[in-house]
C-alpha cells in the first residue's frame, strides 16, 4: 500500500470512530483542499489533543504542509503556526493551563476564554 493510500485508511478510521472536534476537522478539510477562509481553532485542551491526534496521522511533511496551508488561510492558525514549536513543547510537558494562556493570548478579537 502507498504511503498516500496509508494516510487515507487512516484519516477515515479516525473520521469513524468520532474521536474529532471542530478544529480537528477543520485541519482535516485542509489536508484535503478547502479554501475555507475561517477555520475553527483549539478552544480547550480537548481540542488542541484532537488536533495533535489529526497530524499524528500523516507525514512530517504533510504535517507541515496542513499548519501551513492553514496559517495562510486564517489569521488565528496563522498565530498557532508560528508558535508550534513552543506550544509543543508546553503540550508535551503536560503544561496544559500555558499552553492554553499562549493559544488564548494569539486569539485575535475574540472574546472566548478556553478553560481547562
Amino acid at each position: 500500500m502507498r504511503k498516500e493510500e496509508e494516510t487515507l485508511k487512516k484519516i477515515g478510521t479516525w473520521l469513524i470512530r468520532g474521536d474529532t472536534g471542530q478544529s480537528s476537522l477543520s485541519l482535516c478539510a485542509v489536508y484535503f483542499g478547502t479554501d475555507e477562509k475561517s477555520l475553527n481553532i483549539p478552544y480547550d485542551l480537548g481540542d488542541f489533543d484532537r488536533c495533535i491526534s489529526f497530524l499524528n496521522l500523516l507525514t512530517k511533511g504533510e504535517e507541515k504542509f496542513v499548519l501551513r496551508k492553514a496559517a495562510l488561510l486564517d489569521e488565528n492558525w496563522r498565530r498557532i503556526y508560528y508558535s508550534w514549536e513552543d506550544l509543543m513543547i508546553l503540550y508535551h510537558e503536560e503544561k496544559g493551563k500555558e499552553l492554553m494562556e499562549k493559544l488564548n493570548s494569539m486569539r485575535k478579537e475574540r472574546e472566548i476564554v478556553i478553560e481547562l
